[in-house]
């Protein structure tokens, strides 16, 4: 394969590692927001939204981090996902001060943080990422195609 050696190459890359941080960094976050949501479950009883919500950004924190990694990059494409981190954290966050009415909780601030990280995250694709679909995957790519035909594509992408 062409391009086996860089396959994980936007986890070292600038500007793209700052978003795979980021992403695995929510994702930790959010696991450890479900645990501590399931030891309160026990004791307590605790919201299933909540859960839910973690659930839900989690897989799309993990999807975000897909396409980086697949170098399957677009901005607009980041900017969804982005967008909807921070309205999950959002409604983490509204969620967890309705149920526990204590703003100081751990699952609070690590909800906070999350939503800190998202908009960081947004803010950051939009100003210093760029559009880059690789080719290295695709079987035959070019073959049957002209000269400047696939160049038009490599520049578009």
């Amino acid at each position: 394969m062409p391009g086996e050696n860089k396959f994980y190459k936007y986890f070292v890359v600038y500007p793209f590692n700052v978003l795979s941080i980021s992403k695995i960094t929510i994702i930790i976050l959010l696991i450890l927001s479900l645990y501590g949501w399931d030891t309160k479950q026990r004791i307590s009883g605790s919201n299933f939204l909540l859960a839910i919500y973690d659930i839900l950004a989690i897989g799309i924190a993990s999807i975000s981090l897909w396409f980086i990694v697949q170098k399957f990059y677009w901005i607009k494409v980041e900017s969804v996902f982005n967008i909807i981190g921070i309205l999950l954290s959002l409604a983490s966050i509204s969620t967890s001060f309705i149920t526990t009415l204590d703003p100081a909780s751990i699952q609070s601030l690590t909800h906070i943080l999350t939503l800190i990280i998202w908009i960081f995250s947004a803010f950051w694709a939009w100003r210093e990422t760029y559009n880059n679909v690789s080719n290295l995957f695709i079987s035959e790519w070019g073959q049957g195609g002209e000269e400047t035909e696939i160049e038009y594509l490599e520049q578009h992408f």
